[in-house]
């Protein structure tokens, strides 16, 4: 009800709105928020059931169908992963994950990003820069549009290319944008030059 609140305060200055989450959210909840949210950043932790329930203590059923119902709801969505070695860096999890994301739309985002050793999990390492690359590898083999790279420097994977072309639009170091090449249209979504 407060995040409510703020929205729609929020909405009469035109400031668009976000929920940053760990994808627990009913369809009533999503359903509530709707006529005010704009954008949702959904982690996606890992696509094994028994470590969700192990180590988060949740269940990934219900973050997967959170998932579903806010695209179909046409809320703009933006899944991350947080990749731990030995927790979610298989393969095959890797493969599954990019499906699923691609099996409800291609141009859903998906940032991979590199874990840092801290607090309860100090005792994992940090993630190798070669596991970020297999993760956005895969995603891209997977038909995703728009793979990232967070918490590591890499231009070549922080970066959107227009998908039908290959064009620079959005140029990223960390969180600074060296250009920005995407043109304003009619619609007002912006197009590749």
């Amino acid at each position: 009800e407060f995040s409510l609140e703020i929205f729609k305060l929020a909405g009469k200055k035109q400031i668009k709105t976000a929920y940053v989450s760990n994808g627990y959210a009913s369809e009533e909840t999503l359903n509530f928020l709707r006529p005010h949210l704009d954008f949702l950043n959904i982690d996606l932790k890992t696509f094994n059931s028994e470590n969700y329930s192990r180590i988060i203590g949740g269940k990934l059923e219900n973050v997967l169908s959170a998932i579903k119902t806010s695209y179909k709801m046409g809320i703009w969505i933006e899944i991350v992963t947080l990749l731990i070695k030995d927790f979610n860096t298989d393969e095959a999890e890797l493969n599954l994950m990019a499906e699923f994301i691609a099996d409800i739309s291609v141009d859903i985002p998906w940032h991979i990003t590199a874990f840092h050793p801290c607090y309860k999990m100090s005792d994992k390492p940090a993630t190798d820069e070669t596991i970020i690359r297999k993760a956005f590898k895969i995603g891209k083999e997977k038909g995703l549009r728009y793979v990232y790279a967070g918490n590591i420097q890499s231009s070549d994977m922080e970066n959107t290319y227009c998908p039908k072309c290959g064009e620079l639009l959005v140029e990223r170091n960390y969180y600074s944008i060296g250009s920005f090449n995407i043109k304003p249209n009619t619609e007002k979504t912006g197009k590749c030059p």
